[in-house]
């Protein structure tokens, strides 16, 4: 899809991670986590370019780094150098689109086990919308605590844990950033970028999502994927 344009935010430290290196660089089977990540995204066949957004700090041996990785796509990417916070990494990317691309997918750097078909299926349910995202239905018991107490337990059947990817009409998302980061908003910015164009007011729709779709945060999730892997 020649209008279709993906957005990589991995400018992330992984502080959680408790590794020496970002968690998106650290390698599994030879190859970094973010490479196996563009290269399940790279199965769809939808994406025509990519924006890749880096650390900032060692920007330039990151980009060497991905560059060995990315074989044939290597052409049709723009490494980026990202900020302090995942909103403003994204921001960066996003101001690096041109006039011909029409739709935006966002996708986490540290999610390598995204399918081709969850990926079709939320860029199908955005252009039908403008706005979809990848989640899915909470199958535990939820409840809003604040330190070490409950204050109240969620109604589960409402709740849905959020993926990526998340894809936007491109005027969209543009004036969702836009919009939220020239106001002076209390309290954290959004986590994700559905939250922004939330914000402006804008429906967003759900697509179910896949257990096996997670985002590498810890040691153990770094232990599942070598065994997934077979490696």
């Amino acid at each position: 899809m020649e209008n279709l344009v993906a957005v990589i935010p991995a400018a992330g430290r992984g502080v959680r991670f408790g590794h020496s290196i970002p968690k998106q660089f650290v390698e599994v089977g030879g190859k970094p986590i973010l490479a196996w990540t563009v290269r399940a995204l790279y199965r769809c066949g939808a994406i025509a370019r990519w924006i890749i957004c880096l650390p900032e700090e060692g920007f330039e041996n990151y980009g060497e780094l991905m560059a060995r990785h990315l074989g044939a796509i290597l052409d049709r990417c723009c490494f980026v150098p990202g900020g302090k916070e995942r909103y403003e990494t994204v921001w960066k990317g996003l101001q690096r689109l041109d006039e011909s691309c029409r739709w935006v997918l966002i996708h986490d750097g540290a999610r390598p086990f995204v399918s081709s078909e969850l990926t079709r299926r939320v860029v199908q349910k955005a252009m039908e919308t403008g706005a979809a995202v990848a989640a899915l239905p909470a199958t535990d018991t939820v409840k809003n605590v604040r330190g070490d107490r409950v204050c109240t337990t969620l109604d589960r059947s409402t709740v849905y844990l959020v993926q990526t990817p998340q894809v936007f009409r491109r005027d969209l998302i543009l004036e969702a950033y836009k919009s939220v980061l020239s106001k002076d908003t209390d309290g954290p910015l959004g986590t994700d970028d559905a939250w922004f164009v939330e914000r402006i007011g804008h429906p967003v729709y759900v697509v179910e999502g896949e257990r096996q779709n997670i985002k590498i945060t810890t040691v153990e999730d770094l232990e599942w994927f070598r065994w997934k892997m077979g490696l």
